[in-house]
């Protein structure tokens, strides 16, 4: 019997080993609530409306998790940007192909 994964199941699981790599690459960042309850909560909502997400937009996203004043958003912006795209990078090796493309849809 063949077991079908919802998309959201198999992207959360993107997400989670993406978040190991990730960590290993930011393990300074992990105390700055870039986590776990972050990509699920936050990301992971974001990735199933827009599987193309830039790294300004996952920043600016994260700035909005933490309360960041636009003072705050603008000074972090860049290196933001840095981490966003290297979790992207981690996040395209461990998403499905057909994830990377596939629009919401209903029920199958």
């Amino acid at each position: 019997m063949f077991v079908r994964h919802k998309p959201s199941a198999k992207l959360e699981a993107a997400l989670e080993n993406a978040y190991d790599e990730f960590s290993k690459d930011y393990p300074e960042r992990l105390d700055t609530l870039w986590d776990r309850h972050f990509l699920k909560t936050y990301l992971l909502p974001q990735l199933q409306q827009n599987p193309e997400l830039s790294p300004a937009h996952i920043a600016r996203l994260w700035g909005k998790h933490l309360g960041l004043s636009p003072r705050l958003q603008q000074r972090w912006q860049k290196e933001l940007e840095r981490m966003a795209a290297n979790f992207l990078r981690h996040l395209g090796h461990f998403r499905p192909p057909a994830q990377k493309y596939a629009p919401k849809t209903g029920p199958v």
